[in-house]
């Protein structure tokens, strides 16, 4: 019987795993992290009680119903794994919480959150770090993104301050949390295993900016493997040495019980277990429908916005790109306030672009994010902002709020980039005006 069970669960993960896949392949994390967080798993997640539970069907269903209403990426993926975490505890036996959060860690949500909301607090700590720097004697400065320490600039981009230390950090602080869940065979709680992750989390930040001080000390570059050897030692030291010290007390108490064996599982598989997983895969089926209808009304909107002088080129969700020998320009449609958004950070780096010297500028009246882009010998320069037809913006949370509450037209992302940064800042002006004008004719 238990066999039985193993088979129903694997084939239940193979169906939530297949969705996925098929509805959103460009959305799924493809990182080495993932991959490892993935391969982690069996050690985070562990059997904690003999009787089976249906704790997370409602998560799943709630949130499979809430991608029908609005569909989202991330109720797609969040539905999914809570869906999954059902069928395991549903006919195999109830778990522990580690592996819920691990499914936030290793999310495209959370590499979203790291890449693009994250920058506001980069463009903090790089100023903050130079501060220090000149407190104690450098002659340092900030400019964006990038300090500059005796005509040397040290860049504080998503690799030194966003998913990939972060989801390191964290992804060790959960192992740490596993392994003395292991060997007291005791769990923590949900909330108390949050909170133990978000003191992870703020030693991480503060690991990270340990790193960047003793980079631009010790002017390390990004091309020395040094600079990775320094984010190494930052993680290690000031993230998975104090979880374990702190983990080791918090269990120093408790004595070590034998863990439960595959044989005291209780098998269950009546039509109520059975019942929500098909409820669950109807509704994602429908909402993977749902995504294709959405894409089609987007591209129908496209044809009708234009910018004279270029060449256009409708893409894949609508996004249209412009082109003639000087400009590429992109105009993104808008999203649901719930979805990402087409943003440069994420899909220039797709495409083996390096951001740097980030930061925020106001040509004309017009303020907007400005950067170079590297890759290899090519260098590129890149402009971005948004705008509804009548006003533009930075601000990630005005474009949401407009779309949760309906308020004008939605927000398109313009992106505009040029060989040469003196050509994108003296054309940039008439882009912007143009490109208002044909949003706001739409």
């Amino acid at each position: 019987m238990q066999i039985n069970n193993k088979i129903k669960v694997a084939t239940l993960l193979a169906i939530y795993a297949s969705l996925l896949m098929v509805f959103k392949w460009g959305y799924l994390p493809k990182s080495l992290l993932a991959l490892t967080g993935l391969l982690t798993l069996p050690f985070l997640s562990w059997q904690v009680a003999q009787a089976t539970s249906s704790r997370y069907v409602w998560p799943g269903l709630g949130l499979a119903i809430l991608s029908v209403i609005l569909p989202s990426n991330m109720l797609f993926w969040f539905a999914c794994g809570f869906a999954a975490m059902a069928a395991v505890e549903g006919f195999l036996g109830r778990t522990n919480y580690l592996p819920v959060f691990l499914m936030v860690v290793i999310s495209p949500v959370f590499r979203y959150i790291s890449d693009v909301w994250s920058f506001p607090i980069r463009l903090k700590m790089s100023d903050l770090a130079a501060k220090s720097l000149s407190l104690i004697g450098f002659q340092a400065k900030a400019s964006g993104n990038v300090i500059v320490m005796d005509g040397t600039d040290f860049h504080v981009d998503s690799a030194c301050m966003g998913l990939h230390s972060l989801s390191t950090g964290l992804l060790l602080s959960l192992l740490v949390m596993a392994y003395f869940e292991r060997k007291k065979a005791n769990h923590l709680g949900f909330g108390e295993a949050g909170a133990w992750l978000v003191l992870a989390l703020i030693l991480a930040i503060s690991a990270n900016f340990m790193r960047m001080l003793a980079l631009v000390i010790f002017k390390v570059p990004a091309t020395d493997p040094m600079h990775d050897g320094w984010g190494l030692f930052a993680v290690v030291a000031y993230v998975m040495l104090p979880m374990f010290v702190f983990m080791r007390w918090r269990f120093a108490k408790i004595e070590v019980k034998p863990m439960l064996q595959s044989s005291h599982f209780q098998p269950q598989t009546s039509l109520k277990t059975w019942l929500p997983h098909v409820i669950i895969i109807s509704m994602l089926l429908f909402t993977g429908w749902k995504f294709d209808q959405l894409s089609s009304k987007v591209s129908d909107i496209a044809p009708q916005v234009q910018l004279t002088g270029f060449q256009r080129t409708v893409q894949k969700d609508g996004v249209l790109k412009f082109e003639n020998d000087s400009l590429l320009v992109y105009l993104k449609p808008p999203v649901s306030w719930l979805n990402a958004s087409h943003d440069p950070r994420i899909c220039w780096q797709g495409s083996g672009y390096e951001f740097k010297h980030i930061k925020k500028e106001k040509i004309a009246g017009i303020e907007f994010y400005s950067a170079s882009l590297e890759n290899g010998s090519e260098q590129l320069y890149t402009a971005w902002w948004y705008t509804d037809g009548s006003t533009t913006d930075l601000d990630e949370w005005t474009w949401r709020w407009s779309a949760l509450f309906g308020k004008g037209k939605g927000y398109w992302l313009v992106n505009v980039t040029a060989v040469d940064y003196n050509s994108l800042k003296t054309k940039l002006p008439l882009i912007a005006d143009e490109s208002r004008a044909a949003i706001a004719k739409h």
